[in-house]
């Protein structure tokens, strides 16, 4: 697959802040991934036992998996060649200190709340002009799920990594599930009532959609949008999590990782139209 993107693909990425690449992966490779992550959750559920919902990063597991599968993941050209036609030729993924993979929970299930990966008040920047150039910036908060098995996890709000402003039931929604019920449900063993509770809290969300991946799709979205996670543990789930980087998103990221409050050089020329401008 020399062409994954269509100019509506890309023009669709833009507009609603995801795409999905369909059958991307090949199937052996697919055979392959799923192998060594299922060797990979065996270990990080021994080691840490309740509900591990990822194995991250996959270098560290370099002396009891086969880390080549993945290596071959980031050396995909067709991937290289999708990325590049949405973020130029400077785009790169595939780091095996940075790439992880999501696991079901093995236990019970669980959800995260809607959230945006960054927001005011956890950014660091010191004023709101200085976020909005982050968050609207396209080289920015670009990530990736590849999915291994169907996975029907994740739910997004098309078109929110275009605003700068919450809504208020936008906030409401964020304040995820009452946690009393929740725990109460978890330690009383009713995992169908829990089920129910996390999906009624993603469907809170004004807007939202599901996004529906099959074996070999990859999702490439902005994580600056509103998303979510739901998650099952009778539904088997092998998601390879990585980020689509540029080199200026590179060395932000991982300073800002490491705690410090570095500046953003936004790109004019590269900048989204905030919605409703």
């Amino acid at each position: 697959m020399t062409t994954p993107l269509s100019p509506t693909d890309v023009a669709g990425f833009f507009q609603n802040g995801y795409t999905i690449l369909r059958g991307i992966l090949p199937a052996s490779l697919i055979t392959d991934l799923r192998r060594e992550s299922d060797k990979a959750a065996a270990l990080v559920r021994q080691a840490h036992g309740g509900q591990p919902q990822r194995f991250q990063p996959i270098s560290a597991y370099a002396e009891s998996i086969d880390t080549l599968p993945f290596r071959h993941y980031a050396d995909l050209p067709a991937l290289h060649h999708a990325f590049r036609q949405v973020l130029g030729p400077d785009a790169f993924y595939g780091r095996l200190d940075v790439m992880g993979v999501f696991i079901e929970p093995p236990v019970h299930p669980w959800s995260i709340t809607w959230h945006r990966d960054i927001n005011r008040q956890n950014c660091r920047f010191e004023t709101e002009a200085e976020y909005a150039d982050f968050v609207l910036d396209w080289d920015s908060l670009n990530q990736i799920n590849a999915a291994l098995y169907d996975d029907h996890c994740t739910w997004y709000v098309p078109g929110s990594h275009l605003r700068t402003q919450d809504s208020p039931a936008e906030l409401a929604a964020s304040r995820g599930p009452d946690p009393d019920r929740e725990k109460r449900l978890r330690e009383g063993g009713d995992l169908v009532a829990l089920e129910q509770m996390h999906l009624e809290h993603t469907r809170s969300m004004p807007a939202a959609v599901q996004v529906h991946l099959h074996a070999g799709d990859l999702l490439l979205y902005r994580a600056y949008g509103w998303h979510c996670g739901n998650y099952l543990p009778y539904q088997k789930r092998a998601t390879i999590l990585d980020v689509l980087y540029s080199p200026a998103y590179f060395e932000w990221r991982h300073a800002w990782l490491a705690g410090h409050s570095p500046k953003w050089k936004p790109n004019r020329s590269r900048r989204l139209s905030v919605a409703g401008a």
